[in-house]
């Protein structure tokens, strides 16, 4: 009896100390979790307590990071699916990234190095794990720049998709003029008049590529597969019907505005007065 008493005992204190351990890892969970909340919203009203948390956490605030939303698709947008990918990004962070769920999405705060060749690293990293439409914020130089890397990564995912950009990887710095646009109508209600002519469509895309190929003419020429005398009689038409040559750039930021923001945002009713 003595010995099966002893293996109770044993077995009992096991369970005992394995529900502690579930606890305690349960409990550091939600306080990761109620912390990165706070982080990204910029809701922390005492940075010392933040602080203190941090320190608790093994979080370094000095490190610079950046901000990345994913963004499964539609019919994949459940929770069991949200839980498995961030263990999958789990196994791939370094020490002082963090990972986590935020209601239809996956936050993840990366380490960078602030040189020209972060975007390309984080590219490739992003492409290494296959992960679904990722956007970008800005680069965060301390702990209180992330929760604005984290709101323009919010913002780079729906100008995305109201000016129809497919690619799998957004960077903000990439649509900063269309951010922009985009912000200052969901903020202040600024809007562009269309007073000029209606561009057919061939002229659309043709002033969409020039600006995605920075203004190089014969760049663009190449990839609309177009002689460049033809691009330059397009040019011409769009002066013609517009008043506003695209070669010149003040004219060609005022095209590209106009396209953004009553092409890309013409289902709000309220845009168009």
């Amino acid at each position: 009896m003595r010995k099966y008493g002893e293996l109770v005992k044993m077995t009992a204190e096991m369970i005992i100390e394995q529900r502690y351990l579930l606890d305690h890892v349960q409990y550091d969970e939600r306080i990761r979790r109620e912390f990165l909340y706070q982080w990204l919203e910029d809701t922390y009203a005492n940075d010392r307590e933040f602080t203190r948390k941090a320190d608790m956490l093994g979080i370094d605030l000095e490190i610079p990071r950046i901000v990345i939303c994913v963004f499964p698709p539609p019919d994949r947008n459940s929770r069991d699916y949200l839980d498995q990918l961030e263990r999958k990004i789990k196994t791939h962070l370094r020490p002082q990234e963090l990972v986590t769920v935020l209601e239809d999405r996956i936050v993840i705060i990366k380490t960078i190095v602030l040189s020209e060749e972060y975007e390309t690293k984080l590219k490739e990293w992003i492409r290494f794990l296959h992960l679904p439409s990722s956007y970008v914020g800005t680069p965060a130089s301390d702990a209180s720049e992330v929760a604005r890397s984290y709101k323009r990564s919010l913002m780079t995912r729906k100008t995305a998709a109201a000016t129809s950009i497919k690619d799998d990887v957004v960077f903000y710095g990439k649509l900063s003029v269309e951010v922009l646009l985009y912000d200052l109508y969901q903020k202040d209600g600024f809007s562009v008049h269309q007073t000029d002519g209606q561009l057919p469509e061939v002229l659309i895309a043709t002033l969409k590529t020039y600006v995605e190929c920075n203004g190089k003419s014969a760049k663009t020429a190449d990839k609309l597969y177009i002689h460049r005398n033809t691009l330059q009689y397009r040019f011409a038409n769009i002066q013609h019907i517009t008043g506003r040559d695209p070669r010149n750039v003040r004219d060609l930021f005022y095209l590209h505005a106009t396209y953004v923001l009553f092409t890309s945002f013409k289902e709000q009713e309220d845009l168009i007065k």
